[in-house]
């Protein structure tokens, strides 16, 4: 195996080691003890603990190895209100003008992801179709800024939620789930003012489930 493939292999094993909590939030885990683990030397843990304290999910200590970052309640409110914001601004741009659509096929088959995943019961992969729906909804302003953006905290509300989900589960779950079913029912009519309203009531509820819980519970 090649250094740039070991490179690689060593962010996606940590990142989903993450991601699926196998690592807690705030835990200490050494260079040392992730090279042992996967069985690789130190020069590719330190090159995947780069690009994972870029992508916020650790904290690293030079030469020591990382924490795992915990993620606050601010923080989650701030990345749902850009969320809101984009979403917002997409159906206004699709309203205004011709140059952009939603990709409604697209959109159809996110909706049948996040129902199949609820009826299952599997909210890991529930989060990854409902945050695939909205990375398509945002796609039709054709803004790569606003796209990467999105990309850039992804991995922080899976995170945060999935979390969640693992220590509270006495709190509500899977809610989301309507919401995309009937925005995308208003898009695909174009009833956008009711697309509006829908996506001003669930801001508003999450919001709040946030300041009550301090965590996402989608």
């Amino acid at each position: 195996m090649n250094s740039e493939s070991l490179l690689e292999k060593a962010y996606k094993e940590i990142r989903y080691k993450i991601l699926h909590l196998d690592y807690s939030q705030g835990s200490l885990l050494s260079i040392y003890k992730l090279a042992k683990e996967l069985g690789m030397s130190r020069t590719p843990i330190a090159h995947a603990i780069v690009r994972l304290e870029a992508d916020g999910l650790v904290v690293s200590f030079k030469n020591r190895g990382i924490m795992i970052r915990e993620i606050q309640t601010k923080e989650c409110i701030d990345n749902f209100e850009l969320m809101h914001c984009y979403r917002t601004y997409t159906l206004k741009l699709v309203q205004a003008s011709d140059d952009h659509a939603f990709q409604l096929d697209q959109l159809e088959l996110h909706l049948k992801q996040i129902e199949e995943e609820k009826e299952n019961d599997n909210y890991y992969e529930y989060l990854i179709a409902t945050l695939d729906f909205m990375k398509t909804l945002l796609a039709a302003t054709n803004n790569y800024v606003m796209l990467k953006t999105f990309d850039s905290i992804r991995d922080i509300i899976i995170l945060s939620s999935y979390t969640s989900y693992k220590n509270y589960p006495h709190l509500e779950y899977y809610s989301g789930a309507n919401f995309y079913a009937t925005l995308y029912r208003y898009l695909k009519n174009e009833e956008y003012e009711e697309a509006t309203q829908s996506m001003e009531e669930h801001y508003l509820k999450v919001r709040q489930r946030i300041l009550m819980s301090g965590v996402i519970n989608m």
